[in-house]
């Protein structure tokens, strides 16, 4: 994980109110049985449950349309919007990921979505609250380094290579995600 910008601070305590009063829709992966979850802010489809991308993981999504969801001007999610703003990019897929306390996210790689590995998208991470407790992994073949991620940094993670992470602390953990079209 590599911090590539640095945000404008902002209280995110509405926002994340807000967000523990949704219902988020289960992350089907066979690298954790539970405790992950997401909810979409852009994608392929109008509902916050529209988190896959087509012919990705068994989507069934038809449409190759990027859409903005119900939730992309909730009043509540507005530092969402402030955070994107800053991002000099066009954006893929928005999404806010959950990773309950207690879980662990085993290792794997995205190299099913075929966009990350030709070069055509990278993923961009936001901590949205944190327990001091969430440890980022990655691995450069056989060396692992942990990443602790501050609240108010963009990190870019290499998806196409080995990552996991964990969520020791005692709350959850939400983490905007965001991939992003490569620009210069």
């Amino acid at each position: 994980m590599k911090p590539i910008l640095t945000l404008s601070k902002q209280n995110n305590d509405e926002m994340l109110g807000y967000l523990e009063s949704l219902d988020f829709t289960k992350v089907k992966t066979r690298y954790v049985s539970d405790g992950w979850s997401a909810i979409s802010i852009q994608g392929y489809g109008d509902k916050k449950e529209d988190i896959l991308k087509p012919g990705v993981l068994g989507s069934k999504t038809e449409t190759t349309e990027i859409i903005q969801t119900e939730l992309y001007n909730q009043k509540e999610l507005k530092p969402l919007k402030n955070i994107l703003e800053e991002i000099p990019s066009t954006f893929e897929r928005v999404r806010i990921m959950k990773l309950n306390a207690g879980t662990t996210i085993q290792k794997h790689t995205d190299r099913i979505d075929k966009d990350f590995v030709n070069g055509k998208i990278v993923r961009f991470h936001i901590t949205l609250n944190d327990n001091g407790n969430v440890v980022y992994f990655t691995w450069n073949k056989k060396d692992r380094t942990s990443h602790l991620c501050e609240t108010s940094i963009i990190y870019y993670l290499d998806v196409v290579s080995h990552h996991s992470v964990e969520n020791k602390g005692l709350t959850d953990r939400y983490n905007l995600v965001v991939d992003v079209f490569v620009n210069q």
